[in-house]
Parts: C-alpha cells; structure tokens; sequence
C-alpha cells in the first residue's frame, strides 16, 4: 500500500463525529447528482452559534445582532435565530473553513467551558421538474457541563457562571420530566438553548445523544450525573416527518376550517 494511502485511511480513522458525517452528506449529495435520472437539485447552508449566559451569539460573524440574536418562531420555519448569517457551502471545505472560523470567535478563558454552541447544516433539496422543496437540517449540539472550580477565576465569578449554568442544566431537566411524563406543557420557553433545541427533544428528528464519562474516581459524582440524564433523555420518544412545501401545503390545508378549504 502506498504511503499516501496509508496515511489518507488513518487520517479518517482519527477524524471525529462531526467531520465524518460532513464527508457523508456530501457522498451522499454528489452520488445522487451524479445520476443521470436525476432530478435533484441540492443546496446547503451552515450557521454556527453559541449559547453563553443567556445570549445568542452568531459565531459565524460576532458583530451580528451586537452579539445577542433574537429567538423567532413561524410556521414556515418553526423555531429560528433572526439574522443569524448562513453561510452557502458546496464541500466539506467550505464547512471545515467555516467550522475554523467559528470555532475561533468562541468565548475565550475558562467561561468557555459554560457555553454551550449548536452547528447546524440545513440542506434544501429542489425537484427541478416540480419545483417541490424538502428541507432538513442536521444539528451538531455541544452541552455545557458543570465543570468543577477552577483556581483562575475569582470566587464571585466562579459562583455566578456555576449558578447560571445549573439553572441550564435544570431547565434542560425540566423539559426532559415533562416530555417523559407526558405533561402538556413543556417549558421550552424558560431558556434560549431549550428553545433552540426543541425540535431535536421531542419534536420533528431524529435524535442521537453522546453522553461523555470520565475513568477518573475524582469524576465519579459527575459521571453518574450524567449517565442518570442521558437514561432519561432515552425515554423521550420525536416524532420527525417529512418537511417539504407540497407536504406544508398539504398540513395547512387539512387543518384549515371548511369554508377555508372550499376557496
């Protein structure tokens, strides 16, 4: 085996979640395009903010919204960041580029490790015969824990962020209690980073949650934790569909009163 080849395969052996299912939507785009039958045209977009202290920051241009975007809410897009810039890609260039520059407007010091930051990869695929659009968005969702107390920062810091941050992970608690218990009302609301991940707890997808240990016996309180939350983020149970505009056409016109449908 050339000495290329070996290290191109063990470049891939060492690569991470994230770049690996990057490499895959594009096979998966360009084998599809590659058909001569084909009919599909594909577009994608990547956005990348961070949640810190209860701000919204478009990562992808720091400057956006003064660093603190709004939360909306339509029918059409569901739950959305206002403003945040999308970014169109065509390679997994262009995402791993756009990846770097996020990752280096991130909060800096020992506060990053309170912040909590979603990627997202919208993909819109465009039958040209019928113009019909179905659109999905793979979500890279990264949780901030409750580090312990580290000697840099000032105690009344130290004890703002780890309050602040256990007020996250109650909330996140929270929804998982409701949604496990089948109560109705869900409080998605009570935080921005719940809000934004509405859709990825109980809503329209497909959920996978990686839940990491520490071997250490130091760690031990916060391991069982954790392993305690993520057996009971497996009692959630999504319910995704397919999201296209023929097919939003078609669920606004069900739901439309009578005299609605007749016009």
């Amino acid at each position: 085996m050339l000495h290329s080849e070996v290290l191109r395969q063990l470049g891939f052996a060492l690569q991470g979640i994230i770049p690996r299912t990057i490499d895959e939507i594009f096979n998966i785009i360009h084998r599809e395009e590659s058909k001569k039958e084909s009919k599909i045209q594909h577009e994608i977009q990547v956005s990348y903010v961070e949640v810190y202290l209860s701000k919204v920051k478009d990562l992808l241009n720091p400057l956006n919204g003064k660093g603190n975007l709004r939360i909306r809410e339509s029918f059409e897009k569901g739950i959305y960041v206002e403003g945040v810039t999308q970014k169109l890609v065509s390679s997994t260039t262009e995402v791993h580029r756009a990846i770097s520059i996020g990752e280096s407007n991130k909060i800096i010091g020992e506060g990053r490790n309170f912040a909590s930051s979603i990627l997202a990869l919208k993909v819109k695929q465009t039958d040209k015969e019928t113009r019909v659009q179905r659109t999905s968005t793979v979500s890279f969702s990264d949780l901030a824990g409750l580090p312990r107390k580290y000697s840099k920062l000032s105690k009344k810091m130290d004890s703002t962020l780890r309050r602040r941050q256990f007020e996250t992970l109650s909330a996140l608690g929270q929804v998982l209690k409701a949604l496990t218990q089948r109560i109705k009302h869900v409080p998605y609301r009570d935080l921005k980073l719940t809000r934004l991940l509405s859709d990825s707890i109980g809503g329209n997808a497909k959920t996978c949650i990686l839940v990491t240990a520490s071997p250490a016996f130091l760690d031990m309180e916060k391991t069982l934790r954790s392993m305690r939350w993520g057996r009971r983020a497996r009692l959630v149970t999504n319910n995704p569909k397919v999201d296209s505009s023929a097919a939003t056409f078609e669920d606004a016109k069900r739901r439309a009163p009578p005299h609605a449908q007749a016009t």
